[in-house]
């Protein structure tokens, strides 16, 4: 993993572009540091934007 991720800024923007599209969820996809393949980078969001994803609707409270 990298030595300072911004997860929380990297959340908020990616919160941002979820309400701008109408998105179900707001996911964000960040590289690990000495892993090349794709599925073994790391995936991170909030529980209500994984309760989103498989449910397919977002909870109440979710945008708060």
């Amino acid at each position: 993993m990298c030595k300072s991720p911004r997860l929380a800024e990297w959340l908020a923007e990616a919160e941002t572009e979820r309400g701008n599209d109408d998105a179900t969820a707001a996911v964000v996809v960040h590289k690990r540091h000495g892993k090349a393949a794709p599925g073994e980078q790391l995936v991170t969001m909030r529980l209500v934007d994984f309760v989103a994803l498989l449910t397919g609707t977002r909870p109440d409270g979710g945008d708060e």
